[in-house]
């Protein structure tokens, strides 16, 4: 069992917001909550005039913020639907 099934409330519709503040504390502690909370943006779509080293740096910075963005959204889930 991960450490958030154990430490963690289930959303039940009921405890919100005590579940909003274990899940803002867990999603901090790795490192997901700048991309929650919107401060980290996705980077910025890569432009075909662009050199190819830049395209693939440009595209690993993407998939970089878009499997962070993934695990904030499995992690959120996990948490809001285990029974």
């Amino acid at each position: 069992m991960s450490l958030i099934t154990t430490s963690m409330s289930i959303l039940d519709g009921l405890n919100y917001l005590v579940w909003e503040s274990q899940m803002r504390a867990w999603l901090r502690s790795k490192g997901l909550w700048q991309i929650t909370s919107g401060n980290e943006k996705k980077f910025p779509p890569v432009v075909d005039t662009e050199t190819t080293a830049i395209k693939q740096a440009d595209y690993k910075a993407c998939m970089k913020w878009d499997n962070k963005d993934d695990q904030v959204y499995g992690s959120i889930g996990n948490s809001a639907f285990l029974p």
